[in-house]
């Protein structure tokens, strides 16, 4: 699991980018087990290190690492560059979960960083 520990406008975020693809709940359990050893707020996943598991909802992923991050309250974000990899219902959630403040998707780093400072 490839991750840095970043400070974005005092808030610390653990930006998970890339090395092992997530794909499965052991993956998501150490995100969440990573996110408290460095005393994170909020956890920034790009797409690249997902699976393609994680946008097919029916797999349960997504909804895991959703549940998850809401019962330990990391304020999430995905940074998407690439919308081909999703699917009709993964654009579905993603736009219910825009419309709140515990999971968004944005197209860039920086729309994401400043949602998540906000």
């Amino acid at each position: 699991m490839t991750y840095t520990c970043e400070e974005i406008n005092g808030i610390v975020c653990l930006v998970y980018n890339g090395g092992t693809r997530l794909s499965t709940e052991n993956d998501i359990n150490d995100i969440i087990s990573a996110g408290f050893e460095h005393g994170a707020n909020c956890i920034m996943l790009h797409d690249s290190a997902l699976s393609d598991d994680f946008f097919r909802l029916h797999t349960g992923l997504a909804g895991v690492l959703l549940q998850k991050c809401a019962n330990y309250h990391f304020k999430t974000a995905l940074v998407l560059t690439d919308a081909t990899r999703t699917t009709a219902r993964f654009r579905e959630l993603m736009f219910e979960s825009n419309q709140g403040q515990a999971f968004a998707v944005f197209s860039t780093q920086n729309a994401a960083a400043a949602w998540l400072a906000n």
